[in-house]
């Protein structure tokens, strides 16, 4: 399966029909040759979100987060909410995977439960904080924010379609930190296989 840094084009489907019955060809690969690498800045304090679709591969505008369907998941600096559950009318969930190569995981597992934001107990899907969720806070001297290399993410996006996602770098170059106290910070680069089908597979 080939996918692109950051952001992954739609897969594309067709349907054939005949009169005795309907025949499905598998999705078609993605089309690499119109992506390039995009990246997208969160804000320099927590005073904003930034709405992401999986669909468009791109950051989209929404008015009211708490109504619209038109976003999967946002980010606020180091935070991150989903269109599910407290944070939105969608069906979005997220599940977290530990000790996990990005490359074979092939399909959502079948004992994956899938979490869903709520704010008003648990807090988010994707938990905040050092080691939590998708990075490590590395502290003094440097105070680094490090994407965990062995954690990848399932999401279920709020139209019900599967996405994996491997959270890469924080910071503007999309590369780690090189210097102590790095200000280049609220850029997520990340890399995604997006399947538009329904399908559970990621090839």
């Amino acid at each position: 399966m080939r996918y692109s840094r950051f952001l992954l084009c739609a897969l594309g489907f067709a349907l054939l029909g005949c009169e005795a019955k309907q025949i499905i060809d598998p999705p078609a690969p993605p089309d690499n040759s119109k992506l390039e690498p995009k990246q997208f800045f969160t804000g320099s304090t927590n005073s904003r979100w930034v709405y992401f679709r999986f669909a468009t591969n791109d950051t989209v505008s929404v008015t009211s987060a708490s109504t619209s369907q038109n976003w999967d998941v946002a980010f606020r600096r180091t935070t991150i909410k989903i269109n599910g559950g407290t944070s939105g009318p969608g069906k979005s969930g997220v599940v977290m995977l530990t000790g996990v190569n990005f490359e074979d995981l092939k399909q959502v597992p079948a004992t994956a439960a899938f979490a869903v934001d709520d704010t008003l107990n648990t807090g988010f899907a994707i938990r905040t904080g050092s080691d939590e969720g998708w990075y490590t806070y590395t502290g003094d001297p440097n105070h680094w924010i490090l994407a965990i290399a062995d954690r990848v993410f399932i999401f279920r996006t709020a139209d019900e379609k599967y996405v994996k996602v491997k959270f890469l770098s924080y910071y503007s170059n999309g590369q780690p930190p090189s210097q102590p106290l790095q200000t280049d910070s609220g850029f997520y680069t990340f890399k995604f296989v997006y399947q538009p089908n329904g399908s559970k597979a990621f090839e």
